[in-house]
């Protein structure tokens, strides 16, 4: 009753009362009554805790504790004690069992007896029962030490064992407890252990209640005993897991020797996993005890420190941490030791006796047999599919010749020794076996294809039984059976020996007797041989003897000699699968036997029996990730980049582009699942924890073996159609096609999965009616699991370049719901060039299973998780470590491709940009094959540095084997540092970033800390050779290095849950596709050396153009000075013959410019040599542009000249006749001697006005047929087009039926203002006006003289020169001004403008920018022109500039004329042939100067020379009053215009930000 279980003496417990989920079982509180005490018990029980004995009760908290207490009273002590009061565990132990059904009593003695508790075998009195049934369920395993040197074992269930059995009895009363004797005599010296409960213990001490007259049983064990001296006594039913070994812990950063018993499995696991060779070391550590007083003379001092240097078997080690782990790691186990070399266990020892067929199938080698050397061909398969001669070595009795030392000299090469099998003279290896005999180990040589060098010239297999055959007969009879040669090592022979190894007879196997023996046994040994010669058909080639008094070496030879004769005879070839066949056979069951394997073994078969061809599966089984998926990947990035929206508006081109996604899925969506996707699903649904583990194990062996045979053949066919003298090059690209496709692993059913998903997803996200229909909703949970339990999942799609957004987030959403939101990651990647080691590099550091076999190099981004241990996590500030891998940059079969740079930078930007730490894998010293890459990756980050995102970068240089490299390559580190640095000041440059930036500033770095050297992995040449010690322990110090990093930055930098991480998945991959990175570039040296090119490119340019334009309009004045008659064809050819010239000579300077500046010596310009072909074509383009745009302003120019001479002439005969007119009325006038009024005078000149028009010629303008005049140019146009264009042209539609219609010009093509402006004139009084301006002139015509003539003459020239160079001058100010960089080049340009528009925050500017993008830039320069020469300080320099130099050069030319004897008509035609370029000079106007004058050359000429200062003063001072911009509007040569095409470049625009 005070127990609270009164009520259970009918109603019994049961085991599903105890095993029924409720609030108790979250609970951590001790029992606070004694109520609480047989739950607290049967809880700890089932969760095999060690404290389930303690019966300690722990107080509620009081409320009364201010309550005033008298000491005094007596019974104030009592009631003290019993708020912490406790009762015995025996009363409790028989309280639980007197209310317990007797199935719960089979799982308490199961449970105490896996604790090694002592079991109740006798209940106390009231019951008094014998507890057989309970302890039916026990079975133990033991060897006795009759079986000792038989290395034996037994195995039976307790209840039906018998032994000696030990009582002890207490008979009175007594102050010595004989439960603590027990205790102490069933206890190991290295451990103790309370096997029953006794008065010293925890609450052993409160007195017993119901619990006297109970009979408690124990017992002693042999493996069970070593088990718990290794600590791993609770791992018999509870197995080690992958992921316990892989957890990150506070361990991993010590390098502590083991210092007890308890520390060497872990040791052992810690260092296979690193791949060190020093694994199998057992050495024990003392603890350090320098401090503790001893006594020297103490008799026992120096045994107990005999005793610290302890060490137990490493073989034992190996067995007893295969005993007590799961499968899935002994396949870990396997892997590793196999990359160490290291001997594998192919049948464990009793009690387990199990062949080890699963825990080898991981294992892959490659070699080259010697049959195979001339063709360079290899073999690469499983090795347990691999058939090969078996060479089984044994021991017969004792021996004191070691045959595992043995079998190291015969595998070992002569340059190199190493230890396959433990052996007694190796570290630690002659501590007594305790488990480990009966073990049947293998190791395997394989051939290299050098056959000088060579062991042997195939695959041979060795192995090794521990222990005498006489114990082990059934591991021995397996050998046997398997064995193409067995080598039976015997130092002495027994009749007894004789007779066992005569019942051999018959046996297909070939026996060797090894002997050892002594000279005195050596006739009986002779006669027993006799004896077995005939019955094992021995000669004397089989019988090896090993003289005591003989060279090792010589005897080594002589056996491998004798093996190599065995493997070069017709002999027995198995492979291992066959081998666990006949074990089954003798009865030895294999591992792969449980249903759980079989089960999933079953479902695995099932997919990968369909498949015969990898690609063709591929198509025909994995539809949704063939030429759908990449379809998508290439519509998810034209939506992003919108590289071929041609003239489509931006939101009809999205629609488009969300039209054939949503039309993309709904094919994926309707494909149906096939037969191997629909066996996959239900595997990964309805498949157990366990069976799910060995069906994806098992799918993911028999898809590499698919695959290998298949890339196999396919390497073959290459190889012979390559080797061929015809081959077809179409044939080549064709098969590399199909080696490339021929990868087949379980990430290729995940991503279908994934595609699946997404499909349905967007379907239903379009579809809201078939969201209840969704049948792959669950899928993301079943990935999430996966990913717990340590498979990598796929986070970029390598084949497609592309993230399955949504499945990844689900997926991680999914997990991080199933970690309780407790997700807290550090995230370290590794990034370096293909096959230079980055998985092998994960996987020793980290133990984890990225793919690293031959042909399935990384492709895209796997991602794995690892867990932190609680008692870490708050060290590292975070519960999880994610680590991703990478596909190698600069693959080869990527190399050739166009936009190769642009997948590796993509890929580099996105890695980094989500991790914490970055590994940079480096081949050896050289940092060049990835400082183009980083260059990128800066670049990138300074963009989207204002996430406040600065990953850690450490330099990981491999295959570095020099001691001395880290301080060796300082400088190179140095170096590389500066080089970053610069890197990182030329993307700032180009990002317009005024700050001082270094490589630090992106990416935390230090030059000594985080740059590391570790030797190549392989010590000697494959496929013999062994891991590098320097290798393991250099990745072991990286690794420790890394977990330091994030212990001291913890407090600096936030751990991201994954919520955060998918965000910045979304954001980082967004960018990605969206932004352009510069990726057109390698990096961004080349970029900025491009830069500047560019502007000096533009500055060559313009010169051209600017000498050009000037040319150009010296040609266009000489021919407005020209007569009609000088204009003919052929002053037109010279004039477009000297223009040619001119362009060839301005097209060789910017060739000289160009060379001269890849020739000089600026940096990087080997980085751009690749563009100088594109600006040596741009300026053949330049001059033909040029030349094309002269020619037509000459044909125009030539055109007005006629039209002004056929207008002078109009103006002369008009001129004539009015003349005439008015020199008659005036006669008549003067004849008639009639004064005529004002009136008068009006109305005859108005009457003589319209006689006179009447009697002009006519003069209408030619009717235009536009339609005609279209025809003809569009000829004119295409004639250089040949023959198809003129075709086309006939045949167009449309001209003779529009030609029978008038032609019509739209409103849109008038300038109405110009309308208005002529009507206003035509019906405003005019007369007044004209008459005032008729009677001014009559004043200036009186006053004016010659020398003024001419001064007007020269103004009208002067304002002509300035007009048409003020453009061009002013275009050439403003490209040589501070503000030329903006318009340098394009990029510079839009920078400028992009900014402007930020920086005045004006919504129309940008709507504008938007709409109009052509309009508003010119508005935009206008603008910025206007303000340059708001001042006119500028414009007026440059004005005074033009007219200086042309006022200059007339003074020089009227100087010469001057002194020569001409007269003034002489004189006049002179100075306009040598100002003809200059000056636009009107020959009409000349004869106005003419008329009447009188003067000399000389004081004409100085007269002019005297008014030329006043003439450009006053032109000045006039142009001073006009407005900036009424001068820029006025000027031919629009400098708006040129700047313009000088930075507009094809006017594109992106359909996002609008940028051109």
């Amino acid at each position: 009753m005070k127990l609270g279980l009164h009520k259970r003496s009918n109603k019994k417990l049961t085991m599903g009362e105890v095993l029924e989920i409720n609030p108790d079982s979250l609970t951590t509180v001790p029992p606070q009554t004694l109520e609480d005490l047989p739950w607290h018990f049967l809880r700890k029980l089932m969760a095999l805790s060690g404290t389930a004995r303690n019966t300690d009760l722990v107080p509620k908290d009081k409320e009364d504790e201010d309550e005033e207490v008298d000491i005094n009273d007596e019974g104030f002590f009592l009631r003290g004690m019993d708020y912490g009061g406790s009762v015995n565990p025996l009363d409790v132990l028989c309280a639980v069992l007197f209310c317990s059904d007797s199935f719960l009593h089979q799982e308490i003695f199961l449970k105490m007896s896996m604790c090694q508790f002592a079991l109740p075998l006798i209940l106390p009195p009231p019951k008094r029962i014998f507890m057989l049934w309970a302890l039916r369920d026990i079975v133990r395993k033991w060897r006795p030490h009759c079986l000792v040197e038989k290395r034996g074992f037994r195995e039976e269930s307790l209840v039906r064992t018998s032994m000696a059995t030990i009582s002890v009895v207490r008979m009175g009363r007594s102050s010595f407890s004989k439960s603590k004797l027990l205790n102490e005599v069933l206890s190991s010296p290295q451990q103790h252990h309370d096997f029953f409960v006794h008065r010293d213990m925890e609450c052993g001490s409160a007195p017993r209640e119901i619990s006297d007259g109970l009979v408690e049983i124990s017992w002693y064990f042999r493996v069970e005993s070593f088990l718990m001296k290794l600590g791993l006594h609770d791992r018999s039913s509870k197995k080690l897991t992958m992921g316990e070994v892989l957890e990150i812990n506070p361990d991993i950063l010590t390098t502590v020797p083991p210092q007890t018993l308890e520390d060497l499995p872990w040791h052992f696991l810690r260092k296979l996993m690193a791949l060190s060779g020093t694994a199998r070391n057992t050495d024990l550590v003392p603890k350090d005890n320098e401090d503790e007083e001893v006594d020297i003379n103490d008799e026992d001092f120096f045994l107990r420190g005999m005793d610290y240097g302890g060490s137990v078997n490493p073989l034992d080690v190996l067995c007893a941490v295969l005993f007590c782990s799961d499968s899935f790691l002994h396949q870990e186990i396997f892997l590793k030791m196999s990359m160490c070399q290291f001997a594998l266990p192919l049948i464990l020892p009793p009690p387990k006796r199990i062949f080890m067929l699963w825990a080898l199938r991981d294992i892959v080698r490659k070699w080259r047999p010697h049959c195979l050397v001339e063709k360079r061909g290899f073999r690469e398969e499983s090795l347990v599919r691999t058939s090969m001669p078996t060479i089984s070595v044994v021991r017969m009795g004792r021996s004191s010749f070691s045959k595992s030392k043995l079998l190291n000299e015969v595998l070992s090469s002569t340059q190199q020794h190493h230890d396959f099998f433990v052996h007694r003279d190796m570290e630690c290896g002659s501590a007594p076996r305790e488990i480990s005999d009966g073990l049947v180990e293998i190791s395997w040589y394989f051939p290299g294809g050098r056959e000088k060098s060579d062991l042997f010239p195939e695959p041979v297999a060795f192995t090794n039984l521990r222990g005498d055959i006489e114990s082990y007969w059934p591991q021995f009879r397996f050998l046997t059976v398997v064995s193409s040669a067995v080598f039976i090592i015997a130092e002495n022979m027994s009749d007894k020996q004789c007779d066992m190894l005569a019942t051999l007879q018959g046996s297909a196997s070939k026996y060797y007797l090894i002997l050892n023996v002594d000279g005195e046994k050596s006739k009986e040994t002779l006669r027993f041989l006799n004896k077995l010669a005939p019955l094992l058909s021995l000669t004397k080639s089989q019988i090896l003897v090993k003289e005591k008094n003989k060279n090792t070496a010589e005897f080594v030879k002589k056996f491998r000699s004798t093996i190599r004769n065995i493997v070069n005879s017709p002999q027995k070839v198995v492979s291992i699968e066959v081998m666990a066949k006949v074990s089954q056979e003798l009865g030895i069951p294999t591992d792969e036997e449980r249903q759980t394997c079989q089960i999933g073994i079953l479902h695995a078969n099932e997919i990968t029996e369909e498949i015969k061809d990898v690609v063709v599966y591929k198509k025909k089984m994995l539809k949704l990730q063939g030429d759908l998926w990449k379809n998508l990947t290439k519509v998810e990035k034209e939506w992003c980049r919108m590289k071929w929206q041609d003239d489509t508006s931006a939101e009809d081109y999205k629609s488009q582009l969300r039209q054939k996604l949503i039309d993309l899925r709904y094919q994926q969506n309707q494909c149906d699942l096939t037969n191997g996707i629909t066996t996959f699903i239900n595997g990964m649904q309805h498949l157990h924890s366990k069976e799910k583990h060995y069906f994806l194990k098992r799918l993911k062996f028999n898809l590499d073996s698919v695959a290998r045979a298949n890339l196999s053949k396919l390497r073959e066919e290459y190889k012979e159609l390559y080797q061929n003298s015809g081959n077809d090059p179409g044939q080549l690209v064709q098969l590399d096609e199909l080696i490339s496709a021929s990868s087949l692993g379980i990430e290729h059913f995940m991503r279908e999965l994934g595609q699946f998903y997404e499909a349905e997803y967007m379907m239903a996200k379009e579809d809201k009616t078939i969201e209840r229909h969704r049948q792959f909703v669950h899928l993301p949970g079943i990935a999430a699991d996966l990913m717990l339990e340590g498979f990598p999942m796929e986070l970029i799609d390598g084949d497609a370049s592309n993230i399955p957004l949504q499945w990844i987030t689900d997926v991680l959403t999914a997990l991080h719901s199933k970690v309780g939101g407790k997700s807290r990651m550090k995230v370290l990647t590794v990034l370096g060039v293909q096959s230079t080691g980055k998985s092998t590099l994960l996987n020793t550091m980290f133990g984890l299973q990225f793919a690293v076999s031959s042909g399935r190099c990384t492709r895209g981004a796997f991602m794995s998780l690892l867990r932190v241990s609680e008692n870490f996590q708050q060290e590292l500030s975070c519960d999880f470590i994610l680590v991703i891998d990478t596909e190698g940059l600069k693959a080869p079969k990527l190399a050739t491709l166009e936009d190769s740079y642009e997948h590796d930078n993509e890929l580099a930007t996105l890695v980094i940009g989500l991790s914490d730490i970055t590994l940079v894998n480096l081949a050896m010293e050289n940092t060049t094959e990835m400082k183009d890459i980083l260059q990128i990756v800066v670049h990138a980050f300074l963009r989207m540095e204002e996430t406040g995102h600065k990953p850690n970068c450490q330099f990981v240089h491999q295959n570095v084997s020099d001691v001395l490299a880290h301080d060796q390559n300082m400088r190179d580190r140095k170096l590389l540092l500066e080089q970053l640095n610069e890197m990182t000041r030329a993307a700032a440059k180009m990002e317009k970033q005024c700050r001082e930036v270094s490589f630090s500033d992106v990416m935390e770095y230090n030059l000594e800390k985080h740059t590391w050297y570790i030797p190549g992995l392989w010590h000697g040449v494959p496929p013999m050779a062994l891991v590098n010690m320097g290798y393991s322990e250099s990745v072991s110090d990286l690794k420790r290095s890394l977990f330091e990093f994030m212990k001291t930055s913890s407090q600096n930098r936030h751990s991201k849950d994954i919520l955060q991480f998918l965000e910045r998945v979304r954001s980082l991959w967004n960018a990605v596709k969206h932004e352009n990175f510069i990726f057109s570039f390698r990096n961004s040296l080349k970029a900025n050396a491009y830069s500047q090119l560019s502007v000096k490119n533009s500055e060559w340019k313009w010169n051209f153009q600017k000498e050009m334009h000037l040319y150009v309009v010296k040609a266009e004045t000489t021919i407005q000075n020209q007569s009609l008659g000088d204009i003919d064809s052929d002053a037109l050819d010279k004039l477009r013959l000297e223009t040619d010239q001119k362009l060839f000579n301005g097209q060789q300077k910017i060739l000289q410019c160009i060379q001269s500046y890849f020739e000089s010596d600026r940096q990087y310009l080997h980085l751009i040599e690749k563009y100088r072909e594109n600006l040596i074509r741009n300026a053949e383009g330049l001059r033909k542009q040029l030349e094309n745009n002269f020619n037509n302003k000459y044909q125009q120019a030539v055109l007005i000249r006629k039209g002004q001479h056929k207008i002078d002439s109009l103006q002369a005969t008009y001129a004539k006749t009015m003349q005439g007119k008015v020199n008659k009325l005036l006669e008549e006038c003067k004849r008639e001697k009639c004064q005529l009024t004002s009136l008068n005078l009006e109305e005859e000149f108005e009457k003589m006005w319209k006689e006179s028009l009447l009697e002009l010629p006519p003069s209408n303008f030619r009717h235009r047929d536009v339609y005609t005049d279209v025809q003809l140019q569009l000829r004119k146009d295409l004639q250089v087009h040949g023959s198809l264009a003129n075709q086309l042209l006939q045949k167009l539609p449309g001209f003779a039926a529009r030609s029978k219609n008038p032609f019509v010009v739209k409103e849109s093509y008038l300038e109405k203002s110009f309308i208005r402006t002529a009507k206003d004139l035509l019906f405003i009084n005019y007369k007044q006006p004209i008459e005032e301006k008729v009677k001014s002139l009559i004043r200036t015509c009186e006053e004016l003289k010659c020398h003024g003539e001419s001064q007007h003459k020269r103004r009208l020239s002067d304002e002509n020169v300035l007009q048409w160079r003020l453009g061009i001058e002013i275009v050439d100010d403003l490209l040589s001004s501070q503000q030329s960089l903006q318009y340098g080049s394009r990029s510079f340009f839009q920078f400028t403008v992009q900014r402007t528009l930020l920086e005045e925050e004006k919504f129309d500017d940008y709507v504008n920018y938007i709409n109009t993008y052509e309009t508003f830039v010119k508005s935009w320069i206008q603008t910025r022109l206007l303000d340059h020469y708001r001042q006119r300080e500028g414009l007026a320099i440059l004005e005074r500039r033009i007219l200086s130099t042309a006022m200059k050069k007339a003074i020089e030319v009227l100087e010469r004329c001057e002194n020569q004897p001409q007269t003034l008509a002489e004189f006049l035609e002179h100075f306009c042939q040598e100002m003809g370029k200059e000056l636009v000079i009107s020959k009409d106007r000349l004869v106005l100067i003419l008329f009447n004058n009188t003067a000399n050359a000389a004081s004409f000429s100085a007269e002019i020379q005297a008014c030329i200062p006043t003439v450009v003063e006053d032109i000045l001072l006039e142009r001073s009053k006009m407005s900036t911009n009424k001068i820029l509007a006025d000027i031919p040569f629009k400098p708006r215009d040129e700047i313009f095409k000088h930075v507009f470049g094809c006017g594109k625009q992106c359909p996002f930000c609008k940028v051109p």
